[in-house]
């Protein structure tokens, strides 16, 4: 799929009418790229996972910490606590970084609770990090929601807490069984 994207931007760059490219890629980097919010996660993914390496016996101590929590209960009872906690994290600050913190989570996690299969709890925990909507901090679409004049707080408040607990039920519901049954 990137590799396809890729393709699509460069022939777009490549094919020029009235002497301008149909996709002027400098352009659009310069005036459309949020490049501090990139950086921000490029930052955040890599320290995330340098932290969680092995020579820092961080992922083993987080594994100590949370086995209790999670060691008796099963899968579902992870997934659960660790989408309510990430959702709710995700909406006071960034979900990007969030999104990169549950995933190491999950990683570290995954042998202690026998998922022979990741895969499907990383989605859903990818999808619960776009449900960042109740603040302006939460995530960039948040940031122009809150800058909408026809849109006041408190129906953002009232109606997305509505959305983020109907989503997460049917990611929980709908989404698990059928990524369990794709992957």
């Amino acid at each position: 799929m990137v590799g396809f994207t890729l393709l699509i931007i460069v022939v777009l760059c490549l094919i020029h009418i009235d002497g301008k490219p149909v996709l002027d890629y400098n352009r659009i980097c310069r005036e459309y790229v949020m490049w501090d919010l990139y950086l921000l996660v490029v930052i955040a993914v890599f320290f995330s996972g340098c932290l969680l390496d092995d020579a820092t016996g961080i992922r083993e101590w987080l594994v100590i910490l949370l086995n209790p929590i999670f060691g008796g209960h099963g899968q579902i009872f992870f997934i659960i606590v660790i989408l309510i906690i990430g959702v709710i994290l995700t909406n006071v600050a960034n979900n990007a970084i969030i999104g990169a913190i549950m995933m190491q989570i999950l990683v570290a996690m995954v042998p202690g609770l026998g998922i022979e299969n990741p895969i499907p709890f990383a989605m859903v925990i990818t999808q619960a990090m776009f449900l960042a909507m109740l603040t302006p901090a939460a995530s960039p679409y948040a940031a122009v929601l809150y800058a909408n004049d026809h849109i006041t707080t408190s129906d953002i408040f009232k109606y997305g807490s509505i959305f983020i607990v109907v989503a997460l039920v049917v990611y929980l519901v709908i989404g698990l069984p059928i990524a369990n049954i794709l992957f």
